[in-house]
């Protein structure tokens, strides 16, 4: 994938991967209305970086061209990644927040 990633700006990748460790923090907790509307407006921005017409999915299957078939059998064949049960937003809050601001955005606080 790295060699295809060549492909996409270096700026894009690296807001994506940012971002991903937001989404990502924001699954740790029990969903909250907080947890959700923050997801919800990450998602908003996030998501027509990599769906859109000439976004991060479609750069990355053209470059792909006739190795597309092997690297989704890859990914079909990837190990299962073990789920974890969810903590309280209290014991992970603070983290949560640093995380979602370091990728450009607000956790938004609402009441529960």
């Amino acid at each position: 994938m790295s060699r295809l990633q060549e492909g996409v700006a270096n700026q894009d990748l690296a807001r994506l991967h940012v971002e991903h460790g937001a989404i990502a923090i924001l699954l740790v907790t029990t969903p909250t209305r907080s947890v959700i509307a923050t997801l919800k407006a990450i998602l908003s921005v996030h998501n027509p970086l990599e769906e859109s017409i000439g976004g991060v999915y479609e750069t990355l299957d053209n470059l792909a061209g006739d190795e597309t078939a092997s690297l989704l059998e890859q990914f079909q064949n990837a190990p299962k990644v073990p789920v974890l049960p969810t903590r309280p937003l209290p014991e992970v809050i603070d983290h949560i927040k640093r995380t979602v601001a370091m990728a450009g955005y607000t956790f938004i606080e609402m009441d529960e």
